[in-house]
């Protein structure tokens, strides 16, 4: 604790005066009165409430994802809870306490009125991105405190948003006082009525206290005292004792304490010498006023602390009013209550004493008469701070008793009480017969229901980033944590609950283990254990199955005659046609702790049928022509990469009900027989081998090398077609001798520009046109682009046409709209590369100079259909094209044509037609690496790998990419 903050705290109590001449006034804090200007020094809640001890408080949440909100809790509930019987239920009210306390930091010297707001449990900022939910995220932070009921001290919370108009928008934290519910973010006029509030101290019963060390005891910690003896830090453990009046107390009973008994030499074991029922007590020595100082006028008088044996009950609890000789049953009492509202504090302790002895200077024998009093633990008032801790009584020579506090900073010790980041981890056992194994859930399936079942058990292997039933959910706060199987859902319960640290490990009930962090990567994957394809693998891509065993491996093979009943078979070999396959999802399920698995129909890539199991013979696997028949399967990770088992789903006891929470049993292959058939789910391997999935290997792109250039892409089916542009700005496949009379041979002259080439390997670019443009347009950069007409895929194709417009900046394109009555609208720019419908990729084939023409934000491939050109979504639909060189069409020859040429070759560029031009390179960021004047008319300049632009002097730039 910050001492000078201490000083100025207790400056106030330095002379508290009795409220009588032998009690003195309590100054346990109760809480405190609303305030409309929250001290920076101190926590508070926030309470849409009556009076601050009723409604509902905010509450910083804290979700299993990392996400955190704005909640309320119930105050009367809470109070309840820490005050109650119920030692668990006070125990978690501490933590739930602690994040409903909120700091308020004022915006500065300027003091603009507005406060920035930080919950104690989070240390995250009260702020909101925008109206609605209350997830707490950047945006709305500075917060004014603007009061709605002077008479109640009630207040609203709000924040405001500056306008471009100049105006202001406010908004406002909202809740109901009467039923609590959703916290929202309202715009506009504010509704609920806040009270800030500082709690007072709280009272900690012995499992509180207990709960903070290893959960059977606990150690204080007292800044300055020298004394390293002192019975109040020693470790002790805390027991409930009997009410005094109202007043609740614990004793404290030293751990390992030991006294000598007075008949120990009766004794003949060396143990049964000693008493071990050991507390600490308020002792009957004190300091006299020989040695003391003078305060005010009064002598110096305080009891010190001691230990001493008490007698128990069968719990170890002391029982009964009669103790140790000289000793009353109060000198055993304590009270310790925390103040958990100081900014920046280590919450600190105050100790009251319910059994301080009253001292009486004329009286004789024990000089101690009448009943015991109360007080608090203090430094000495005669003493160096750090020499001696004492009840600080104060009494004159006339017996008239007084009073004074100078307390110490107590606080709990750090403890063995477990701070575990709530996350993913593995789970390890540390110590017996468990030591070095992993926890992890087993799967059995019930053959009658298909319903799943998990058993919690243990095994060295397990601690596999592919396998969610080996991962394990920690939440938790304070100490108390949950840890819940990622798979199945279930709680581990031996290991749940309150954990300590012993060493290097955590402890629970006697088990010793070890958490170890699963990595970010796998921790946010709500897939782990099963694979799950994208939207954009469903859309995209097609799979063969292999399965693998010891004696090979072999691929589903599709029958010859793609037809509804034609049987599978499973083959192995170079020369196997293997089948491929879209999967199409048909159902999702939720499971464990946030998870999620997809079932999937295997349908064919080039047709219409799905694949089904024979319900009557499932060594048969056939084509059906009804989705609905059709086998349903999940796909679940053996632990080891890329190898699955390929599970069928079913609500009871067939292979054709789709229903994701239920698993039937494995499609596996007897290698000997090489046919299919359907084992029982083992959680342990697939039965005879593994399934691996297999992918196309990526397309090659093809990289035009000395583009932006005038290119011919023509069918490769018969050459003499070639892309072009009609009347009605059309995409056609058209040859010159189909054309009309005002489309000439040149106009079947493309020119591909390069859109991105930031992606070596599969550079992007735009095909375009001058042809249907006028001069003027043309002058101004204008050209006609290709792209799909919309993006319904109607039937998954899309018309192609071509649209007027120009690339500006990097790669950017704007492109021209128009109204129902074809007039211009406005101006549509692309400047995110993956949704330009302008881009395309020239994927290669087998086939040497053919290519599929891709366009990149629909992910779609051209065709055509009676020599109109079209965007298909079928890859199997794609026509394919090969590009030539062609010289500049005569169609533009109103547009000056440079005839300055970029060459990109290996580690430069080289610039014909330029001699005596300067021309400039520079790399994609803008840098230049080359600035010279070209002297021949075939200069070759050297050249950075990748992008480069190329600068020639009057002529416009242009993009090369260099190898």
């Amino acid at each position: 604790m910050n001492k000078k903050f201490s000083t100025l705290l207790m400056g106030g109590l330095l002379l508290a005066g009795a409220a009588s001449a032998q009690t003195p006034a309590p100054i346990e804090r109760a809480m405190g009165n609303p305030v409309t200007e929250p001290s920076a020094k101190y926590y508070y809640q926030i309470v849409n409430g009556n009076t601050g001890s009723d409604g509902y408080a905010l509450q910083a949440a804290v979700h299993t994802n990392g996400k955190d909100s704005l909640k309320v809790v119930d105050v009367v509930a809470l109070n309840a809870a820490l005050t109650g019987s119920d030692a668990e239920k006070a125990i978690e009210a501490m933590a739930i306490l602690d994040s409903t306390l909120w700091a308020f930091t004022p915006n500065g010297d300027e003091n603009l009125g507005y406060y920035s707001i930080e919950n104690k449990a989070t240390g995250k900022k009260l702020q909101f991105a925008k109206e609605g939910n209350a997830a707490m995220a950047a945006g709305l932070n500075a917060w004014f405190i603007e009061v709605a009921d002077a008479q109640y001290n009630d207040i609203q919370l709000k924040s405001y948003k500056i306008n471009e108009d100049g105006t202001k928008t406010s908004y406002s934290i909202e809740s109901d006082r009467t039923t609590g519910g959703a916290v929202a973010i309202a715009k506009g006029t504010a509704g609920a009525k806040y009270k800030i509030v500082r709690p007072g101290h709280i009272y900690m019963n012995a499992d509180m206290l207990n709960s903070e060390g290893d959960g059977n005891s606990f150690k204080m910690a007292i800044e300055d005292l020298a004394d390293e003896n002192n019975p109040l830090i020693q470790t002790v453990k805390a027991y409930d004792l009997s009410p005094q009046g109202v007043q609740k107390n614990i004793g404290l009973r030293v751990v390992d304490g030991k006294i000598l008994k007075a008949d120990a030499d009766k004794y003949s074991k060396e143990e049964d010498k000693y008493n071990k029922d050991v507390f600490v007590v308020v002792d009957t020595l004190m300091y006299t006023s020989k040695g003391g100082v003078d305060v005010n006028g009064y002598d110096a008088f305080g009891f010190k602390f001691g230990t001493d044996s008490a007698k128990v009950d069968a719990t170890g609890k002391i029982n009964g009013t009669t103790q140790a000789p000289g000793r009353n049953v109060a000198n055993y009492r304590f009270a310790i209550y925390k103040d958990v509202t100081l900014v920046g504090e280590d919450d600190p302790l105050l100790i009251k004493l319910l059994g301080v002895p009253t001292y009486d200077e004329a009286a004789t024998g024990s000089q101690f008469t009448g009943a015991t009093k109360v007080s608090y633990v203090s430094w000495a008032g005669f003493a160096e701070k750090g020499d001696e801790l004492t009840t600080a009584r104060i009494s004159n020579a006339t017996g008239t008793a007084r009073y004074v506090y100078d307390l110490p900073v107590i606080t709990l010790a750090a403890g063995a009480k477990a701070d575990i980041t709530p996350g993913v981890y593995y789970v390890k056992y540390a110590a017996g017969a468990d030591k070095d194994k992993y926890a992890y859930s087993y799967l059995t399936v019930a053959s009658s229901t298909s319903s799943l079942t998990y058993t919690g058990t243990k095994d060295k292997s397990m601690n596999n980033d592919l396998l969610s039933r080996t991962q394990y959910v920690v939440t938790g706060t304070n100490g108390k944590y949950t840890i819940t199987n990622r798979e199945s859902g279930d709680v581990l319960s031996t290991l749940s609950g309150r954990i300590y640290v012993k060493g290097d490990h955590f402890i629970k009930g006697g088990t010793e283990f070890a958490l170890e962090a699963v990595t970010e990567e796998v921790a946010a994957d709500n897939h782990v254990g099963y694979k799950f394809f994208s939207k954009e693998d469903v859309g995209n891509l097609a799979v063969a199955l292999k399965f693998n065993s010891k004696i090979g491996s072999a691929y589903i093979v599709a029958p010859t005659k793609a037809e509804a009943g034609k049987e599978f078979t499973i083959a192995g070999g170079e020369d196997v046609e293997e089948a491929w396959f879209k999967v199409v999802p048909v159902d999702t399920v939720d499971f464990g702790v946030e998870m999620e698995r997809a079932a999937y129909v295997l349908k064919g890539q080039f047709n219409d049928l799905y694949l089904a199991i024979s319900n009557t013979d499932p060594s048969k696997l056939t084509w059906t022509n009804t989705k609905n028949n059709a086998a349903f399967v999940t796909f679940r990770s053996t632990g080891e990469e890329g190898e699955y088992q390929i599970i069928c789903v079913s609500g009871a006891t067939a292979p054709e009900i789709a229903d994701a929470s239920k698993f039937y049993k494995q499609l596996t292959v007897r290698a000997s027989e090489a046919e299919f058939y359907l084992a029982e789910i083992d959680d342990d391997k697939s039965e005879n081998g593994f399934w691996t999935i297999e992918t196309p290997a990526a397309p090659d792109y093809l990289t035009i090398e000395d583009a932006p250039a005038h290119k011919r892409i023509f069918s490769s089916e018969n050459s003499s077609l070639a892309v072009s542009m009609n009347a009605k700005k059309e995409g056609i496949l058209k040859a010159v001798a189909d054309t009309d009379a005002d489309y000439i041979a040149d106009q079947f002259a493309m020119w591909i520009d390069t859109a991105c080439v930031e992606n070596a390997e599969k550079p992007l670019y735009y095909i375009n046109t001058c042809a249907g443009l006028d001069s003027a347009a043309r002058a101004e950069g204008y050209k006609m682009y290709m792209m799909p007409k919309g993006n319904t895929f109607s039937n998954n194709v899309e018309l192609v046409k071509f649209v007027d417009g120009y690339v500006f900046g990097a790669d950017s394109l704007a492109i021209s709209t128009y109204k129902a009555d074809g007039s211009f609208d406005k101006m549509e720019e692309y400047k995110d590369m993956a949704q330009n419908i302008a881009a395309f990729a020239f994927q290669m084939t087998p086939a040497e100079g053919e290519y599929v023409v891709e366009n990149i934000a629909t992910k779609s491939y051209l065709r055509q259909v009676n020599g109109i050109l079209y965007l298909t979504k079928n890859y199997a639909d794609a026509l394919t094209f090969g590009i030539e060189a062609v010289d500049t069409p005569t169609a533009n020859e109103d547009v000056e044509v440079s005839s300055v040429t970029v060459i990109a070759g290996e580690g430069q560029v080289t610039i014909a037609g330029a001699a005596g031009k300067k021309v400039v390179v520079s790399n994609i960021l803008g840098q230049v690496v080359a600035n010279t004047v070209i002297t021949s008319d075939n200069a070759p300049i050297a050249a950075p790998q990748g992008v480069v632009v190329v600068a020639v002097e009057g002529e416009e730039a242009v993009k090369a990419i260099v190898k």
